[in-house]
């Protein structure tokens, strides 16, 4: 217990500390707090068993061990950097089967035998097609097996970042200016799936055996990835506005698996709304739509409601990229998918679904050109799609349509050779669609402009609704332009009433599918405008339509300047 240090002698307290203990510990901390000398302590001792010593036969053994770890380590680290960079860019004896293109530890390189173990293991499986290879194209040829076995992982939107960030771990050159960016992507470093050597390519094709040439994708998978989430998110909307089954993405978007060209197409329209977050991807914007165009011109036999439902999507990449000759060019091959279809080789649904798409292109294209539209108006599929379906928001809406590509290819005449009682007719055919209209194609609320708005209030349910009613108020526009119209509603007859209308569709309804496919019908409502207030309102509409879409309306908006002398 403790004591005060004053009590007793020193000898006293040398011998309470020699037969209690050492004082060292353990302490309870009390004496201390009440300055007190503690002497109480601990003593240590150790049962007799763990005092012996090993006997001669365990030590011996120890010392054997010992020795043998005592012996010199040969081991050594071995630099195979320059091996493995080179195995990348030679084209020699070698097969060299890259993974995924990436340098984690997932990837898996496999080399064999040019003569010996790759007629065993591969020879029915890759084939080259004869040419030099480059980085960027290299030309690949794959069985249907082997191209149906490939499985896509699609990340999820919180594990998307931006595209700008993604790189190429196995790239080592340095970017330069004439190289494709992507970020710190360099498509001219990207590496080829599989290399094969030429004489391997000799022995396959004389095999005999079919195949199907297959382009390398000048992209890695983790690129490839990303656009085609962007793709199933918000792109492929651009081609559903009238479509609620979501033919392009929910409907028949696994054919993205089955069909490169399908793939191409739909990577290459993705790319358009990356710019949005990273202007210098433009150069890979292009270089997908090539690649995809390439693919489509190697694959179209392939996959047929592949080849069409990419080249649909194409037509939209034109329209999207402003490239008027390209869109020429795609819109008048989509026609001829279009009119050649037959049954047996392209579902109905994947059908109607690429020939709205097809025709809302068509019918801007036809009224810049002041042309008719490329596939003849007796062959629409309105009545056909109207019995299949019966009459919902998508086919009353594609009905809207129809008229105004009737009024389009009416207007494409010399002035001499309207028909003023052919017009009269189109204006009541568009009564009747405006009166006739199901609830579901109706607006859910429509409010006046007043104090911040400076258009009206027009709230649709669903994007199909918002199109046909654009599409009826636009065609309104054209008929009412010719003044051979008249009518006993005076508002029917006033271009501008429809012109505001247009415009607040466009701009109450922001969804992107309904944004993109209001910017021709923007553009011709504006062109009735008058007041200064407005047109600053549109022309700042117009250049969020690009900023939140990435859909080009630069051109648009020069136009409309011009046109106003701003």
């Amino acid at each position: 217990m403790p004591v005060d240090q004053t009590e007793g002698s020193f000898f006293k307290t040398f011998r309470s500390r020699s037969r209690r203990g050492d004082e060292n510990g353990p302490k309870c901390g009390n004496c201390s707090r009440l300055w007190k000398h503690c002497r109480w302590g601990l003593k240590a001792s150790f049962h007799p068993s763990r005092m012996t010593q090993l006997s001669p036969s365990d030590s011996a053994n120890l010392s054997e061990i010992e020795s043998v770890r005592k012996l010199p380590n040969n081991l050594r680290f071995v630099d195979e950097t320059k091996e493995i960079e080179g195995d990348y860019d030679r084209h020699d004896g070698t097969l060299v089967l890259h993974k995924s293109s990436q340098g984690n530890a997932d990837d898996i390189i496999i080399h064999l035998d040019a003569h010996n173990r790759f007629q065993e293991n591969a020879s029915d499986r890759y084939t080259i097609s004869p040419g030099t290879q480059t980085p960027q194209l290299s030309t690949l040829t794959v069985n249907e097996d082997s191209q149906n076995n490939q499985e896509m992982a699609i990340p999820s939107p919180q594990s998307l970042v931006s595209l700008g960030n993604i790189q190429n771990p196995s790239s080592q050159s340095p970017s330069t200016d004439d190289s494709l960016t992507f970020g710190n992507y360099l498509a001219s470093n990207n590496t080829p799936l599989i290399h094969v050597p030429r004489d391997i390519t000799c022995h396959r094709s004389s095999s005999g055996t079919p195949s199907q040439g297959v382009l390398v994708w000048p992209i890695n998978n983790y690129i490839k990835a990303d656009l085609l989430s962007l793709y199933f998110r918000e792109t492929s909307q651009w081609c559903e506005v009238t479509s609620s089954l979501k033919p392009f993405s929910t409907l028949y978007g696994h054919f993205v698996i089955e069909s490169q060209a399908f793939a191409a197409a739909a990577v290459a329209l993705a790319s358009i709304q990356s710019l949005k977050s990273n202007s210098n991807s433009i150069l890979l914007a292009r270089e997908l739509y090539k690649f995809a165009r390439e693919t489509l011109q190697r694959l179209k036999s392939d996959h047929h409601e592949g080849a069409l439902l990419g080249t649909t999507i194409l037509c939209v990449y034109s329209a999207a990229s402003e490239q008027p000759i390209e869109e020429s060019t795609i819109l008048h091959e989509c026609s001829h998918l279009l009119q050649t279809a037959t049954s047996s080789t392209i579902s109905d649904g994947v059908l109607s679904a690429c020939f709205w798409t097809f025709a809302r292109q068509d019918i801007w294209a036809a009224y810049a050109g002041r042309r008719s539209t490329l596939i003849p108006l007796n062959t629409w599929r309105v009545a056909q799609d109207e019995a299949l379906r019966g009459l919902n928001q998508d086919t009353y809406s594609n009905r809207a349509i129809f008229i105004t590509a009737k009024v389009i290819d009416e207007l494409s005449r010399e002035p001499s050779g309207l028909s003023e009682n052919k017009l009269r007719n189109l204006w009541t055919e568009l009564q009747n669609w405006v009166v006739e209209r199901p609830q579901n194609v109706r607006c859910i609320i429509e409010v006046e402009a007043s104090g911040d708005s400076t258009f009206p209030i027009i709230l649709f349910s669903n994007t199909a609704a918002a199109c046909g009613n654009m599409y009826y108020h636009v065609a309104s526009i054209l008929l009412l332009a010719t003044g051979k119209i008249s009518c006993e509603f005076a508002a029917l007859l006033s271009p501008v009433c429809h012109a505001r209308r247009i415009l607040g569709i466009s701009i109450t309804n922001i969804e992107h599918a309904t944004l993109v496919n209001s910017i021709h019908p923007v553009c011709i409502a504006a062109k009735q405008i008058a007041t200064s207030i407005e047109k600053i309102a549109i022309l700042n509409h117009l250049k969020k339509i690009e900023d939140d879409t990435g859909w080009k309306t630069k051109t648009c908006i020069l136009d409309l300047e011009q046109l106003w002398g701003l």
